[in-house]
């Protein structure tokens, strides 16, 4: 009984949870940056490296 009252309990929840609407402007903004037409490569050396 305990089992089943579980499975009905975690089904009902996962009806209740749903991806939100997002809003340009209220929870994220657009940022006016150009994007470069090369990627750039960062070259890191270490001596802890094995």
């Amino acid at each position: 009984m305990k089992k089943l009252l579980a499975l009905c309990s975690t089904l009902l929840l996962a009806f209740s949870a749903h991806a939100a609407q997002f809003e340009e402007g209220k929870h994220y903004k657009v940022l006016d940056v150009e994007k470069a037409t090369k990627p750039t490569v960062t070259e890191f050396f270490s001596f802890y490296c094995p």
